[in-house]
């Protein structure tokens, strides 16, 4: 994830933020200062959105390459894969500051 922030640095700054949180995140947040129950989830925003743009295409490379390093282990340790893995991308429109 630091190659993905060093890519997107505008003028020596940062320009995205990627907040990992869910479940297994070790993220705590809210009133009760605890990890979520949601799925694991990548959060990714930015004002600007090549920057943004840019950030989600590496992170989907990145997730992509956990998956494929996933699948040779199973194979090679003989463990069962799970099946549903998948990347989901939901985005919103926002105008608060970063």
């Amino acid at each position: 994830m630091k190659r993905i922030i060093d890519y997107t640095l505008l003028n020596g700054t940062q320009s995205v933020k990627l907040r990992l949180r869910g479940k297994g995140s070790g993220y705590k947040e809210g009133l009760k200062n605890a990890e979520s129950d949601d799925p694991l989830q990548l959060c990714i925003s930015s004002m600007f959105y090549e920057k943004y743009n840019d950030a989600c295409t590496m992170a989907q490379e990145l997730l992509m390459n956990i998956f494929e390093e996933y699948k040779r282990y199973c194979q090679k340790s003989g463990k069962d894969l799970i099946k549903n893995l998948r990347i989901q991308k939901m985005e919103s429109q926002s105008h608060k500051k970063m």
